[in-house]
């Protein structure tokens, strides 16, 4: 058995599950759970985000550890890096804000991940935010992804490092409202999967396909525009979206 009456009481109930993952080692998994609202209540109000870790080796009075993350809001993903990299629970917010967990080490919230404006052009120059959409893991590291066209690897000692390599369009900092949004819907990255940091697939709007080798990115050939919102890449480098 999991988990008895005891710690469902003390640790889910009232909550449901956003998002799940393996956790940063055998017999570890994590949790990000959103506090359930009754119908029609406002999200205005606010709400309650928890990280919950799960030890499956402890007794069950020690295998659950469980903190407050109410800052994340609406939208967050949770990922985890493994050894040799951080073991760390780590979950990322549409507005890069970020909570992480290792025990013994750090617990709670921490910086949020560096985004600054950028030269759209030689003689332009517009502020802009980056937001994210989804963290995932790739063989032993953790990826925040969103948009524009934006990619964050998480380093160690809660550190990001940004793959600024992947052009931002330029119509990002259109005065036209509607060029500007809909070039944010085509800059949008869904989804990150590879076998390993060095070889990586990036996917988004209209038909966006961006791979990483070694440690330059590249934009590949897709057949059509569809919005693209997930990707698997097996052991073998096949890959499907």
């Amino acid at each position: 058995m999991m988990i008895d009456e005891v710690r469902w009481t003390e640790f889910l109930k009232g909550y449901v599950v956003k998002d799940c993952t393996i956790g940063f080692e055998e017999g570890r998994l994590g949790f990000l759970l959103y506090e359930e609202l009754e119908e029609g209540a406002s999200l205005e109000n606010g709400f309650k985000i928890r990280i919950l870790s799960v030890k499956l080796s402890n007794d069950m009075d020690k295998r659950f550890f469980s903190m407050s993350a109410n800052g994340l809001g609406v939208g967050a993903r949770l990922a985890s890096a493994w050894a040799p990299q951080n073991e760390e629970f780590v979950a990322v917010g549409i507005g890069r804000e970020t909570y992480s967990y290792k025990p013994k080490a750090y617990k709670g919230r921490e910086e949020t991940i560096p985004f600054e404006g950028r030269k759209l052009s030689a003689d332009a120059y517009h502020e802009f935010d980056a937001a994210i959409t989804k963290t995932v893991r790739v063989g032993c590291t953790v990826f925040a992804v969103g948009v524009p066209f934006r990619i964050f690897e998480r380093m160690d000692a809660q550190r990001w490092k940004e793959h600024d390599d992947i052009a931002i369009p330029p119509e990002i900092g259109s005065s036209d409202r509607e060029t500007m949004m809909d070039a944010v819907t085509n800059s949008t990255f869904q989804d990150l999967a590879g076998t390993s940091p060095q070889d990586m697939y990036a996917v988004g709007g209209e038909g966006t396909v961006w791979r990483r080798q070694g440690e330059a990115w590249k934009r590949m050939k897709f057949p059509g525009d569809l919005s693209l919102h997930t990707v698997a890449v097996e052991p073998n480098g096949t890959t499907y979206i």
